[in-house]
């Protein structure tokens, strides 16, 4: 009997851990060399490992900035940049699978912010599965501006504002959610302490012979 609880409560242990991959998304793989003048990389899509960002208008793609580029606000790496337009759709990510993840933070500032020069302000909106789930600002200090809040069990998650903007460093944890088939190895589990149980208790509940 302990041995099977033992098994049980490993596989759970396992399913959960390995349901729970926390990273940082810092876009720097898409880094270029540079400086001011240097023309800047833009991208309708982008695949960033587990992850795809999908530009919501087609005259407004994602900017990356060289790394001697004034207006980069990680000068040793890159950030995604956009300029909204019209509505200001921004843009959506989501995970390659289509799976749930947790997200609960990021920096970000205006396009046009780097560490010494300011920007202008804005504003900072961001949808979970099509329902807002987090609004702020952005002011004109120089450098990013750091936010947290509770993302959690998304599949979709929109980014917008009312002003050009670039982010980085999103922290995301794909597996919020375990798999169908983590829940059908610890349910299975569950049902066997369950058959263990009452057949335990069928065997002690029998009646003792009369001598």
């Amino acid at each position: 009997m302990k041995k099977i609880i033992a098994s049980v409560l490993t596989v759970t242990a396992l399913s959960l851990s390995s349901a729970s991959e926390a990273a940082v998304i810092t876009f720097d793989e898409l880094a270029f060399p540079g400086a001011n003048g240097t023309p800047e990389q833009t991208f309708a899509t982008l695949v960033l490992g587990d992850y795809r960002f999908t530009a919501l208008q087609a005259n407004t793609p994602f900017v990356v900035r060289a790394q001697g580029d004034a207006n980069n606000a990680d000068p040793d790496g890159a950030t995604l940049g956009i300029r909204t337009s019209g509505s200001f759709p921004g843009f959506t990510f989501s995970r390659i699978d289509g799976s749930a993840f947790d997200f609960t933070g990021l920096q970000a500032t205006h396009l046009n912010n780097a560490l010494t020069d300011s920007g202008n302000g804005g504003t900072l909106d961001i949808f979970f599965d099509g329902v807002v789930g987090f609004q702020s600002k952005y002011n004109t200090t120089p450098g990013f501006q750091t936010y947290n809040f509770s993302g959690t069990g998304v599949r979709t998650v929109r980014i917008t504002s009312n002003n050009f903007f670039q982010i980085d460093n999103l922290t995301v944890t794909a597996g919020a959610v375990p798999e169908p088939a983590s829940w059908m190895l610890m349910l299975a589990g569950f049902a066997a302490i369950g058959g263990a149980l009452r057949l335990r208790g069928s065997r002690t509940a029998l009646p003792r012979p009369i001598v």
